[in-house]
């Protein structure tokens, strides 16, 4: 999940509070907080782990959309320009490189002891 969706998030919490929604932007904001400090309770380094975050993409998702809806309602142009710039920066911060592989060590941080990927050829045997 990238940073934009998280700004779109955030947004759309600040919209429903707006609208007097606090029902909604409480529950989206409650999973927000609630998910990983589940799993912090557990073990606190894992905290951040990406595979413990895709829990908390629905609720992101689904908080981000009134603020969509409303920017589609009025500036279709600025909405245009906005989905742009989300998966532009989704593509620029993505550890998957242009030929299909990931970059090293992009998915541990805490030790180095992660996913290698390394250019092999044909291999001969003679």
């Amino acid at each position: 999940m990238g940073y934009p969706v998280l700004v779109l998030f955030c947004g759309g919490c600040i919209y429903l509070f707006w609208k007097k929604e606090y029902f909604s932007a409480g529950f989206f904001i409650s999973i927000f907080i609630m998910y990983p400090a589940f799993f912090a309770v557990d073990t606190l380094a894992y905290t951040g782990y990406s595979r413990f975050n895709l829990f908390i993409i629905p609720a992101v998702l689904a908080g981000s959309i009134p603020l969509i809806k409303r920017i589609l309602e009025n500036r279709s142009l600025i909405a245009t320009m906005t989905a742009c710039a989300i998966l532009a920066i989704n593509l620029w911060t993505s550890p998957v490189l242009a030929d299909g592989t990931k970059k090293p060590m992009w998915g541990n941080a805490l030790i180095d002891t992660s996913e290698h990927y390394y250019p092999y050829g044909r291999r001969s045997d003679g």
